[in-house]
């Protein structure tokens, strides 16, 4: 077989390390061609004649490529390669990829580790990243599509897809925060257990981004998305010596394409006037709390980045803008709110509210320096 998942390890790592250039987004199109070249978006003709292996290792390979494409199409604002309406999308088995290469007792006692609906007891990530990204590709949809109707109830789909999904999860999948952080768990469960609720968190947000940019009227239900998926990914930030080594290398991952579109949201929600149409004003304690949420971010987002990364002009722009609204935000006021020169002709969010030009949050200079643009 042309794609082997060892050598789609080495190119995840290699994303996660510097998934902002051009290298990068080459490589994830080569492994597309090759997916499609290799017929693995086809379904498995005369299944009962082929080995075990075989089967479902073209499933992973298929889960692996189409999540990425999935993920790098949202961070990037562009459309997928790999489609889900053009394909056969078989959900895989949830087991890590040396139980491909066993037989007899070993491949038995691995498969004893799935419960009745195929989830992994030990706990792996690979079957709840294909459920993710199919809804993540819809909404995707609902964000780059060009004539879409009834966008109201694509969303009310959407988020009951995302809804049912998440409380279809077998309860130790979903571990709460104050247990996931508890002294002895193993590092690499810990990091796996993480990354399902990120998966989750980071769709209801990309949900409710699209609901707002469709002009439906939820500032403060994508506010409090935003806040919950921020402090998510700030547990993992402040608690990385817990995560697994390869967790540490995914972490700058998780805080652009999640913190930073949160950290966005809340920065542009606390610079609105009160008066402002369609915001609700928060009370102390949630401002309180918001404010040290960005606090976090901010002061350990340097450890994630060394000049000469990928990922370098990423976070330090990300970090300038952040701070720049911080000080906006800290700053007494002197005058009323009310007058702020913000835009206020239209109680909808306008089309580029997430980072608006005032912030230096600008989509284009934040997210796709001009030395990456491809």
């Amino acid at each position: 077989m042309a794609i082997k998942v060892s050598s789609l390890n080495n190119w995840r790592q290699y994303t996660y390390q510097s998934f902002i250039g051009f290298k990068a987004w080459r490589r994830l199109n080569h492994a597309s061609s090759a997916l499609f070249a290799d017929g693995l978006h086809e379904t498995v003709k005369e299944r009962q004649k082929l080995p075990f292996f075989i089967i479902n290792l073209r499933q992973q390979i298929f889960a692996r490529i189409y999540g990425s494409d999935i993920s790098f199409a949202v961070f990037l604002g562009r459309p997928p390669r790999v489609s889900k309406r053009f394909c056969f999308t078989n959900m895989p088995l949830d087991v890590s990829e040396d139980t491909y290469y066993m037989t007899g007792n070993d491949l038995d006692q691995k498969l004893q580790q799935l419960d009745r609906a195929g989830w992994n007891i030990v706990g792996l990530i690979i079957r709840w990243s294909m459920i993710t990204s199919t809804i993540l590709e819809d909404t995707l949809e609902t964000l780059l599509g060009r004539g879409i109707s009834d966008i109201p109830q694509r969303i009310l789909e959407l988020r009951s897809k995302i809804s049912q999904a998440w409380n279809d999860l077998p309860s130790f999948l979903t571990v709460p925060t104050h247990d996931l952080w508890q002294k002895g768990r193993p590092c690499h469960e810990v990091d796996i257990l993480h990354q399902i609720r990120l998966f989750y968190l980071h769709t209801t947000f990309l949900i409710e981004w699209a609901a707002s940019r469709n002009s439906l009227d939820n500032a403060r239900v994508l506010f409090a998305n935003a806040s919950e998926l921020l402090e998510w990914v700030n547990n993992a930030l402040v608690r990385r010596e817990q995560l697994s080594d390869l967790g540490l290398v995914s972490l700058a991952w998780r805080v652009a394409s999640c913190a930073l579109p949160a950290a966005g949201v809340i920065a542009w929600y606390l610079l609105q006037p009160s008066s402002r149409m369609g915001l609700v004003k928060l009370d102390p304690a949630s401002r309180r709390h918001s404010i040290e949420n960005l606090s976090v971010l901010i002061a350990h987002m340097g450890a994630l980045h060394d000049p000469g990364d990928g990922n370098y002009q990423l976070f330090c722009q990300a970090k300038n803008a952040l701070q720049s609204a911080m000080d906006t935000i800290l700053q007494p006021s002197t005058t009323d709110q009310s007058q702020t020169p913000l835009d206020m002709s239209h109680p909808a969010i306008p089309p580029d509210w997430l980072y608006p030009d005032y912030l230096g949050l600008g989509v284009e200079s934040w997210f796709v320096p001009s030395s990456a643009k491809v």
